[in-house]
């Protein structure tokens, strides 16, 4: 195994992305190893989530994390996070969201939380220096399926577009 402390800035940054977007922002403030785990042992969680298991904990995590025999194949993980999950729009806003809106949703000094979605600050950050859209920003290379594509726009809607 490779120490996180050896990764590229890019694999870093995309790993501790990934990690803060699951909602683990506190366990890994306590547990840095966790960056020791690579981006599809993190989209296997993320399958796991979505079917509705339990990992809030640590303990939880670290099952799944270093199970021999997951019991879902990387296959499979990887077809459902291009079937299902991928990058695909196929939800569109209404219109263009500004810095001062989506701040409304800054929840911890890493994350915004926009329903129960949790977007990296800094990847938002880096997204919109390329595309200068904040929508596009919070959604490049998340994979986000069709339902927390509706709920971005209706929280946008309810939260932000309301006068």
């Amino acid at each position: 195994d490779i120490s996180y402390l050896s990764l590229e800035k890019e694999e870093l940054q995309n790993r501790i992305d990934r990690i803060l977007e699951l909602g683990y922002e506190e366990i890994l403030e306590e547990h840095k190893d966790l960056l020791n785990y690579s981006l599809e042992d993190w989209d296997r969680i993320q399958v796991l989530k979505d079917l509705d298991f339990e990992i809030d904990t640590k303990e939880k995590l670290l099952v799944h994390l270093k199970e021999k025999n997951p019991i879902i194949s990387t296959e499979k993980v990887k077809k459902y996070m291009t079937t299902i999950r991928n990058d695909e729009e196929k939800v569109k806003v209404e219109k263009e969201i500004t810095e001062e809106q989506l701040k409304k949703f800054s929840d911890t000094r890493r994350c915004y939380k926009i329903g129960n979605l949790y977007f990296s600050k800094k990847k938002v950050e880096r997204n919109y220096k390329q595309s200068n859209d904040y929508y596009q920003a919070l959604r490049k290379n998340r994979k986000l399926n069709v339902e927390e594509q509706n709920t971005i726009k209706e929280e946008m809607r309810n939260k932000v577009y309301m006068i």
